[in-house]
């Protein structure tokens, strides 16, 4: 599986946010439908964001997340700090650009789990779900690029289960449009999801 995934995924970048401190571009995953049915049928999920910008040189940066139980928040944890790397010369960002690449699968012991990669380190985290198949990557950056700035903590992304409406299952593609993000699982009747923050300083 991992050596296929290297072949098949096709990026096209679009940017979703812009503003005088950074630019915030997601390479969005361009698979034919077979290929497609194969990665629902592993449940894996793929994401690369890439942040740009002059003012980037020098910045630390922090990935945290929160861990949401139907409708409470029950852990906020950090993934990744810049400032913990193990050489002087990771800790600060030395480019105009960060790349970030996000994949998430679900097992068979409901359990999720998700690699991140950063240009210095890669790091795993395995985090409690329920059986459903039903898990999906929502951009928050398109929704919340006005509150995207150096020193402020802002949504990045979500992994959530789909809600029903009308008899069908829906994402949150409207990101932070659908509502504080921390009650969805209240106004949606989302049992688990994960919500993503980014802090770069």
């Amino acid at each position: 599986m991992k050596n296929i995934l290297y072949f098949i995924f096709l990026l096209t970048s679009i940017t979703f946010s812009q503003n005088k401190d950074i630019n915030v571009t997601m390479e969005e995953v361009l698979i034919n439908s077979d290929i497609q049915e194969l990665l629902d049928f592993e449940n894996i999920n793929y994401l690369k964001i890439k942040f740009s910008g002059k003012k980037l040189v020098g910045k630390k940066y922090a990935l945290t997340v929160k861990e949401i139980w139907k409708g409470k928040v029950k852990s906020e944890s950090e993934i990744l700090n810049s400032e913990n790397f193990p050489f002087e010369d990771w800790k600060k960002i030395n480019d105009t650009i960060l790349e970030i690449s996000i994949i998430s699968k679900l097992s068979k012991k409901k359990n999720l789990k998700m690699v991140f990669k950063t240009p210095r380190v890669k790091i795993m985290k395995n985090f409690k779900a329920t059986n459903s198949n039903n898990y999906h990557f929502t951009d928050l950056i398109d929704s919340n690029r006005k509150k995207i700035s150096l020193g402020n903590k802002f949504y990045l992304l979500s992994n959530a289960l789909m809600y029903e409406y009308d008899g069908t299952f829906r994402s949150f593609v409207g990101g932070i449009n659908n509502g504080d993000v921390l009650k969805w699982g209240e106004k949606y009747g989302i049992k688990h999801y994960l919500i993503f923050e980014m802090k770069i300083e």
